[in-house]
């Protein structure tokens, strides 16, 4: 660093409110509707579900805000996604035996 050079201050991250809308660019939306269409390639689907997790679902995000309503709505979209990463961990031939035998899968 230079002597007469001040370090650069630095600036909170905006971090999106509960109901407001997840950020999205192009190459969101053309991953998110190559996934619906069923013709995404493995790049865009890893894409979209990142999206997916981290902006619409906020998780990397912390949830509780000043507003009660605003927390909820955080909570809520979290919820979602920590359902879809609990499915990455499932073995499926235990739920199939388990469906197999007539006992309901949730939980």
């Amino acid at each position: 660093m230079k002597p007469n050079k001040r370090p650069a201050k630095l600036v909170p991250a905006h971090i999106a409110h509960g109901s407001e809308p997840a950020s999205f660019t192009s190459s969101d939306v053309a991953a998110m509707q190559a996934l619906r269409s069923g013709t995404a390639n493995e790049g865009q689907q890893r894409h979209a579900l990142n999206w997916i997790l981290n902006k619409a679902c906020g998780l990397p995000l912390w949830p509780y805000r000043a507003d009660q309503r605003e927390t909820d709505i955080g909570l809520g979209r979290q919820f979602v996604g920590q359902q879809i990463v609990g499915l990455f961990t499932v073995k499926i031939s235990d739920l199939r035996q388990r469906e197999d035998h007539g006992e309901q899968p949730n939980g």
